[in-house]
């Protein structure tokens, strides 16, 4: 088992100890998965194949932690999938903040995915794709901290409204983040980091919006 750090003890016969002595005919993969997510959650385990008449070859990687959403006053951090990674007592600042906490269905619980209320259960989708999608323009995720302040939603009249708010003061204004949000972050991040003018400064907002399939960036600085 290739493990993080954390886990260096961690063999495979360990991640599979509470199944021995039961045959792999009848193991549940699932069941498999989601134990050893709980108990290792800093490890996601990619695919389970059953080699007969007796092996299993389990296949992981490591979980990155990229933010930080609070509760009650505990701090979880996160991975890019918002999975809950660890819990703990005291601020939490090395990672930006994920202000979701009002969209929550309950506490966070570590080793398990964030749940969110029925009517904002596309969060952990937005999540995902901004994560992504920062990654994808060349920000490695331990590098997310440098660039990231924080990723905050709003409920407006007839729509959300997603906030990333840059380290450097600029906002990046996504109205409607449910739809289309890959091509809309890739269209506010090119003015952000546009050469011809600097759209990075405190007190700047990209908004960015959708109309009839037509993506739209209007620039407002103070």
């Amino acid at each position: 088992v290739d493990a993080p750090e954390r886990y260096s003890d961690l063999t495979g016969e360990k991640l599979i100890e509470d199944f021995k002595g039961k045959s792999i005919f009848f193991l549940s993969g699932k069941k498999l998965i989601s134990q050893t997510e709980s108990n290792y959650p800093y490890i996601k385990v990619q695919g389970v194949n059953r080699l007969f008449p007796n092996f299993l070859e389990i296949f992981v990687t490591v979980r990155e932690p990229v933010s930080v959403i609070s509760h009650n006053g505990i701090y979880y951090l996160l991975d890019s999938e918002n999975y809950v990674l660890e819990a703990f007592n005291q601020p939490v600042t090395e990672f930006p903040a994920l202000n979701f906490s009002s969209y929550l269905n309950g506490a966070p619980s570590v080793g398990r995915r964030l749940e969110f209320k029925p009517e904002a259960t596309w969060l952990n989708e937005v999540s995902e794709v901004v994560f992504r999608t920062l990654w994808q323009g060349g920000f490695d995720f331990v590098e997310l901290p440098d660039l990231l302040d924080s990723v905050s939603v709003q409920a407006m009249p007839d729509y959300y409204c997603l906030s990333l708010a840059f380290n450097t003061g600029a906002v990046l204004k996504i109205n409607d983040p449910v739809s289309d949000l890959q091509r809309k972050i890739h269209a506010g991040w090119s003015v952000y980091a546009s050469d011809e003018k600097d759209n990075t400064h405190f007190g700047t907002t990209i908004e960015v919006s959708e109309k009839d399939g037509k993506i739209t960036t209007v620039v407002n600085a103070d």
